[in-house]
């Protein structure tokens, strides 16, 4: 069994008002593909209401590191009372989205992926002493690598929002 290690807990992002949905989500795609991440989607739940569209989508990128450890986000997005506006934009109309979205951070190490060293109790204490005192260092990077990742993730979406305040 691999070991699932939460290193960014709960980091959230909330906004309401206007955006691009589509380039709000090609901007996330763009930005994990930049930082090396794998996009999978895990979830995908939209139901379209009277007061507009509610979705919530679980996004579980992976960045693996070597055939022992990799890293993995799990990025959960709801949209509540979403519609869609036209909007101006110097003198033309442009189709933008009104409601709000939330994000939810988290970040995990992920160890011994392939299981192969969980198959016997020997490797199993083997896998142990060379996490504990041989690497641990190792696994501290790895676990620096994943915050600067998350708050460059983060970044990236809160910018892209702040865009939304300079629209008219």
């Amino acid at each position: 069994m691999p070991e699932k290690d939460k290193i960014v807990s709960g980091k959230k992002i909330s906004y309401q008002g206007l955006f691009n949905m589509e380039e709000l989500f090609h901007t996330i795609e763009k930005k994990l593909s930049n930082i090396g991440y794998l996009k999978v989607e895990s979830a995908n739940i939209e139901q379209v209401l009277e007061s507009g569209t509610e979705f919530d989508i679980v996004l579980t990128p992976i960045k693996s590191l070597n055939r022992y450890a990799r890293l993995e986000f799990q990025i959960d997005i709801t949209g509540n009372k979403i519609k869609k506006v036209e909007v101006e934009i110097d003198d033309e109309i442009h189709e933008m989205n009104k409601g709000t979205v939330t994000f939810v951070i988290d970040g995990f190490l992920i160890t011994d992926y392939s299981e192969h060293w969980t198959n016997s109790p020997i490797y199993f204490l083997l896998k142990i002493l060379f996490d504990r005192f041989i690497y641990p260092g190792q696994f501290s990077k790895y676990e620096q690598e994943i915050k600067d990742d998350s708050a460059s993730l983060i970044r990236e979406i809160k910018s892209f929002l702040n865009l939304g305040k300079y629209i008219n």
